[in-house]
């Protein structure tokens, strides 16, 4: 019986001995995993500053590129419609609405030819702001 038994535990020692192994093993390759996806992480960390500052130079430069082209920006198109630059749809049109009857050419079509000219001036710049926030805010 003793034989038996020691027999047992030799048995059971060289499961537990295989299987703190491979045990161990997967431990190791888990924490090779964590220091991997660890260091990934970091380096994007660090890189991201830089991936900020190419995208901010990148908008800059399509901005200028509009306003050579005679293009608008939404700033410049919130500052005609005496918007701020976070309104919203509904907002934007309020704004449009009051701002074309205000300079509408017909409302000025007894006066002068100089009057007549910038009214008409002023509603295009209005009407190009409206049109161009419509594109930019995806709304009709």
């Amino acid at each position: 019986m003793n034989q038996l038994w020691r027999r047992a535990v030799n048995i059971a020692k060289s499961y537990m001995n295989d299987s703190d192994f491979s045990f161990r093993r997967e431990a190791e390759s888990e924490d090779e995993e964590l220091r991997r996806i660890i260091d990934e992480l970091n380096s994007e960390k660090e890189q991201e500053p830089a991936r900020e500052q190419r995208q901010s130079s990148q908008q800059n430069q399509q901005r200028a590129g509009a306003a050579r082209n005679g293009e608008m920006t939404i700033a410049e198109a919130c500052r005609v419609l005496q918007v701020p630059a976070h309104a919203d749809a509904d907002t934007i049109k309020s704004a449009y609405k009051k701002l074309i009857r205000e300079h509408h050419p017909d409302r000025v079509a007894t006066q002068s030819e100089d009057v007549r000219e910038r009214a008409a001036k002023r509603s295009r710049e209005i009407n190009n702001a409206y049109s161009f926030l419509k594109k930019a805010r995806n709304f009709s």
